[in-house]
């Protein structure tokens, strides 16, 4: 692989790294008590660091260039206030169910991912990143607003009515549903900027950079295999009280679509945004749902996700497989020239 890239040994030692850390984190009661649910998470940056650390490999949580001419303390600056104006507009649907996502370790994972993001943005130039950036985007809603629209349909067939979107709305609505738990968009809001900010330092790095890498040539089976750890990691989590393991499906399909998305742009900050907002966007639809005495909407709403995220991934995996190839270039042949084109 590349020189800028973990040997093989070394990824399939990080992998067990990973899984074990979170683990042990998360039943370690007295940490866990300090630092929250997010425990299993952070993990993920205490073992990703070290080891890329000690292999004296770049961590390269932005793109290698091209670079700018001097360092723009605006561009840092611009980060800070466009997540800070997103957390702000969250409030207008802020809840207990919605603030109780938020501890001690993931206050922590966003205020070094805002000043990651910040860095690479004032440091490379983003511009030739711009249609990736946008891709990923447009990518991730598709899952999303399809979510959105056969949820709603399945619970009374006339579309949007059925979410709450700027508010929860009474406790008893005239169909005999109960409020939700959040707004739609401000909890989505809310959730991408935690998302976009603590994902870069977390699982993007992890996943990503430190079981992808991303030399010219990285093939689809880089990227299958960092998946399969992903949900091996999430198994972990659910089966430590954190999270269901109804979500193990997505996280499985996200990684694989991510994933391909960072082996196309080389870029963790493209990866991150997609990442980011089909997480944000899964949560804020759960959130935003109608309660029902039996619950059969929440399964619902998983479902209409993972339809079409299968679809994104499905055809992202083609695009690499005919790019890159299944295994990829295995030569030691530099990847400075990686850049996303």
């Amino acid at each position: 692989m590349s020189r800028h890239d973990l040997p093989v040994w070394v990824r399939a030692v990080a992998a067990g790294l990973l899984l074990f850390a979170s683990w042990w984190l998360l039943n370690t009661d007295v940490l866990r008590d300090v630092v929250g649910d997010s425990l299993g998470t952070v993990g993920l940056i205490i073992v990703a660091i070290p080891v890329l650390q000690g292999m004296r490999l770049p961590l390269r949580l932005w793109p290698e260039g091209p670079w700018r001419k001097a360092f723009r303390i605006r561009a840092v600056l611009a980060v800070a206030v466009g997540l800070g104006a997103m957390l702000l507009l969250a409030r207008l649907g802020m809840t207990d169910q919605l603030a109780d996502r938020v501890d001690v370790g993931t206050v922590a994972l966003v205020a070094t991912g805002a000043v990651c993001w910040g860095f690479g943005v004032a440091m490379v130039r983003q511009r030739s990143y711009l249609r990736w950036y946008g891709l990923a985007f447009v990518l991730a809603l598709v899952p999303v607003v399809t979510g959105l629209f056969l949820a709603d349909s399945s619970l009374n067939g006339e579309g949007l009515s059925g979410s709450c979107l700027l508010s929860v709305g009474p406790p008893q609505t005239d169909s005999g549903l109960a409020r939700c738990d959040a707004a739609l968009l401000p909890s989505f809001a809310f959730l991408l900027a935690l998302g976009i900010a603590s994902r870069l330092v977390t699982e993007e790095l992890a996943f990503r950079r430190l079981l992808i890498g991303c030399a010219r040539r990285t093939g689809l089976l880089w990227v299958l295999g960092a998946a399969i750890v992903a949900v091996l990691w999430s198994v972990v989590l659910a089966t430590s009280g954190v999270g269901t393991s109804g979500i193990v499906p997505l996280v499985g399909l996200t990684a694989v679509a991510a994933g391909c998305l960072y082996v196309l742009s080389c870029s963790l900050m493209v990866s991150t945004v997609f990442s980011a907002t089909v997480m944000a966007g899964f949560g804020a639809l759960v959130l935003a749902r109608p309660h029902e005495a039996d619950g059969s909407l929440y399964e619902q709403v998983p479902v209409a996700i993972w339809l079409p995220l299968a679809v994104v991934a499905t055809g992202l995996c083609i695009f690499v497989a005919r790019r890159h190839g299944v295994v990829g270039s295995l030569d030691k042949q530099g990847d400075d020239d990686a850049v996303g084109d």
